[in-house]
């Protein structure tokens, strides 16, 4: 007999199954033997040769493929089934138990930024405005190397022959003869027509994709762990939902509007209006587009609407002679950002919110509303939700139509 020291003598009588790709395409036959070393699989009991699976003979146990891979499926969906287990059961406790005492919004966004060497005070605006600019040395050392080669060039007497060679060097006209001749076209290639091409014939004996019924093959709980994971992942939460599988007591909610103005110190020192309309107006009115002209970067039309459009000009750019923070975000920058957000709102006009913060822009608070503010829950907005992995989604509330008692109401005001 070609089959190995697992059978003993006693069990030569018996009967066994025998599969091998090397015969009768894997199929099953029964007490098949050709002299050659079989093995038989621990699981299935059946047998193959070793030889064709290069299976050496020091090997005593046996798992086949087929076995080894059915009984990796099987942990998996076990795993997936506890994992959706657990999290209805958490679900379950932090919905049905109310005593719970929950932690402070600013409690667990202390414990997950406390970090040292960036405590960094929070600078009055009296301060700011009376301090003087801080030069380094390197500034200081580059602004004395300027003077002196200012200095060297009028010496010389050379300020001016840079522009003495581009006159000179003028580019010559091209004529006009040249610039109207017109390229040859080319003949456009035909396009080739393939209505008229045989359609290949299918070879393969495997059911197409609308011909398997839904769930052919696969067991209605393990299909049912699969779809129940993919909902629970994708839904998004609102900050309640969020908030109370934390375990957090959240912060109070706004708006998702600023009602606020320029930070009054700084309109006092920039001389900007007292409010919105009227600094539009008194600086050429006009009508308000967001195309940028030809050329113009973002940037430099900001710079130019200081006084007409504040929160244009303070989005991008700080108070003039004001040094911008750049890089985290302290505690206490995070503390008086709330409080701003509590007096006058949050969730847009983000230049005019940042003239309330000190060396800050408007996409930098932006910024830090969407990943430290609403994820944390030390303010609520409607507009905002969450996914499980703890992401601030923007999700606007849905405008309702306007009535005709708000059109009227928009005309007499």
């Amino acid at each position: 007999m070609g089959r190995g020291k697992k059978k003993s003598a006693e069990s030569e009588e018996e009967h066994w199954q025998f599969a091998c790709k090397c015969t009768n395409n894997c199929e099953p036959v029964l007490d098949y033997d050709d002299g050659k070393r079989m093995i038989e699989c621990e699981t299935c009991q059946i047998w193959t040769h070793s030889g064709c699976n290069r299976i050496g003979h020091s090997v005593e146990i046996y798992i086949c493929k087929a076995c080894t891979a059915a009984a990796k499926k099987d942990k998996t969906n076990k795993a997936r089934s506890v994992n959706s287990d657990l999290k209805k059961q958490k679900k379950a406790t932090a919905n049905d138990d109310p005593e719970k005492e929950k932690e402070d919004a600013w409690s667990s966004f202390a414990k997950s930024h406390q970090k040292a060497g960036q405590k960094r005070k929070v600078v009055e605006w009296v301060e700011a405005a009376d301090a003087p600019p801080q030069l380094t040395e390197y500034e200081k050392q580059r602004l004395e190397n300027i003077e002196k080669n200012k200095k060297m060039l009028q010496a010389l007497g050379v300020n001016n022959t840079i522009q003495n060679i581009q006159t000179a060097c003028s580019v010559a006209k091209v004529p006009d003869e040249v610039l109207m001749q017109k390229s040859r076209s080319k003949p456009r290639a035909s396009k080739a027509d393939f209505s008229k091409v045989a359609e290949h014939s299918r070879r393969s004996k495997r059911l197409r994709g609308g011909e398997v019924e839904k769930g052919e093959g696969i067991e209605n709980h393990e299909l049912g762990v699969v779809q129940a994971g993919e909902e629970s992942e994708n839904t998004l939460l609102t900050l309640d939902e969020y908030f109370a599988q934390k375990g957090v007591e959240p912060g109070p909610w706004v708006d998702g509007h600023f009602n606020g103005w320029v930070e009054d110190g700084v309109r006092v020192r920039c001389g900007i209006a007292a409010s919105k309309s009227a600094a539009w107006d008194q600086n050429g009115g006009g009508q308000f587009s967001r195309k940028l002209p030809a050329g113009v970067t973002a940037k430099d039309m900001a710079r130019k609407m200081l006084h007409k459009n504040p929160n244009q000009y303070f989005y991008r750019l700080t108070e003039p002679n004001e040094e911008q923070w750049m890089g985290n975000w302290t505690q206490e920058e995070i503390a008086h950002f709330v409080a701003v957000g509590k007096k006058y709102g949050a969730g847009d006009k983000w230049g005019l919110f940042s003239t309330h913060i000190p060396h800050r822009v408007g996409y930098q608070c932006s910024a830090a509303y969407r990943h430290f503010v609403i994820p944390y829950g030390l303010l609520r907005d409607p507009n905002f939700k969450m996914t499980h992995s703890g992401e601030a989604i923007w999700a606007p509330v849905a405008k309702a139509p306007k009535t005709d008692t708000d059109r009227s109401a928009e005309l007499t005001a």
